[in-house]
């Protein structure tokens, strides 16, 4: 199964969609609807046993992230088929306008997007849920709702450690990519994840103490007293 040939034998592959840092995306077809096959590609670097153990223990993570969001109410791709012996699994094909896009050609209302935004973080992170990579571009409108995907660094933890870090993460793209509404953006999110989210306080303050430092440092590379 590590070959694109390999995979077209038992997937109608209609289009390469796009490579990322762990897995390629491909546009295929399930039970006779567009979906997507996302494929963890092997690391040459490592040694075989190991590269198929840990494309195999992520890709059954992506999965259990996926359905646990799901069953909290957020829209992420509905996961239709899961391989992951073979590192793979497909999912629901979402057709929409990038999140990204949208804000900078101001084709939404972005006060509503941060409302929207700060409840549906908290309600994942309520279940456990910790996107690992929440950015503007990991963000789709689809029907007029708000669609997340690429939960590739997903993980399901409760520590206020992880769930300040997606805040984080959040906020260094908005700096970046939409600079002239950062401010308002993240009051209006920080207010709502609050307002949703019990002791979400504690991880406000958590990812405020990470904003100051400059940069994230994993925990156990900090330096000790």
């Amino acid at each position: 199964m590590e070959k694109k040939g390999m995979i077209a034998e038992l997937w109608p592959i209609d289009a390469f969609l796009s490579r990322g840092a762990e897995a390629d995306l491909y546009k295929t077809k399930f039970l006779g609807e567009d979906a997507v096959l996302k494929l963890r590609i092997k690391k040459d670097y490592r040694n075989d046993l190991l590269d198929r153990a840990i494309r195999t223990r992520r890709t059954s993570r992506e999965v259990a992230v996926l359905n646990r969001a799901k069953r909290a109410g957020l829209r992420v791709p509905f996961v239709r088929y899961v391989d992951a012996e073979n590192c793979l699994f497909v999912m629901e094909y979402l057709n929409g306008t990038l999140l990204r896009k949208a804000l900078i050609n101001g084709e939404v209302e972005w006060r509503d997007i941060a409302a929207r935004m700060g409840e549906d973080i908290a309600l994942i992170h309520d279940v456990g849920v910790v996107h690992g990579d929440l950015t503007t571009s990991n963000v789709m409108i689809a029907d007029g709702d708000l669609a997340y995907f690429d939960f590739g660094l997903g993980e399901i933890s409760m520590e206020v450690e992880k769930r300040a870090v997606d805040l984080e993460l959040l906020y260094r793209v908005m700096h970046s990519t939409h600079p002239e509404i950062e401010k308002g953006f993240f009051r209006i999110f920080t207010d709502e994840y609050v307002n949703t989210l019990d002791r979400g306080f504690e991880v406000v303050k958590r990812y405020r103490s990470i904003r100051r430092m400059g940069r994230y440092v994993p925990r156990e590379k900090r330096k000790k007293p």
